[in-house]
């Protein structure tokens, strides 16, 4: 794609939104990038995506999916590319995620949660390394089974955990053993599990 130039990407998008590596080369956020409610934002087989600066993210509140392929993966970097921390990351705010072959990396936090009950993430077949904070962090126990982590390793962490802040059980919740480069789940406050909910822990 080296005959395709960059494209700057910032604000709220609307509708249906598709990044293409034949139509840019890579995108560059110039700004906080938003998946607003109602808007879809899709980025095909290969594309690129860097943030200019360090408070740069994207928020989604819409739908996210960043579908690449065994050999042609989606990237989500900083513009410099070169050490962890130099963008923000992917923050979920009641929004819906799916990263398939996606390699997101040079980051803060790889992958926030704000509280919201409509969160749903699933990240598949993909690789999250180099960033600065833990790589996915929970602001609440009950966030749990808003996401799905599967064939996906971690590497190159300071703090190699699924970060997990207290609250109480909505219901039945099961933990399941950490992806490959995670040491497993770090409490960040007391979870509390009530009269008639069960917390059931994998092998």
């Amino acid at each position: 794609y080296t005959s395709v130039g960059a494209c700057d990407l910032s604000g709220a998008l609307s509708g249906t939104t598709t990044l293409a590596p034949t139509a840019c080369y890579p995108y560059v956020l110039r700004g906080n990038l938003t998946v607003p409610v109602g808007a879809t934002l899709r980025m095909a087989p290969g594309t690129v995506v860097k943030a200019s600066y360090s408070s740069y993210e994207i928020l989604v509140r819409g739908r996210l999916e960043a579908q690449g392929t065994a050999d042609q993966k989606v990237l989500l970097t900083s513009l410099q590319d070169n050490a962890p921390g130099q963008w923000v990351g992917v923050r979920m705010d009641g929004g819906t995620a799916i990263l398939d072959y996606t390699e997101l990396r040079h980051a803060g936090t790889a992958i926030y949660l704000l509280p919201s009950t409509t969160n749903a993430v699933t990240v598949t077949n993909s690789f999250i390394h180099d960033n600065s904070g833990y790589p996915v962090d929970l602001p609440n126990v009950w966030q749990l089974p808003s996401i799905h982590l599967a064939n996906t390793t971690f590497a190159n962490h300071a703090n190699p955990y699924i970060i997990v802040g207290g609250g109480t059980l909505a219901g039945d919740m099961s933990l399941y053993p950490p992806p490959p480069g995670l040491l497993g789940y770090l409490m960040n406050s007391s979870w509390t599990v009530p009269v008639g909910a069960t917390l059931r822990m994998a092998p």
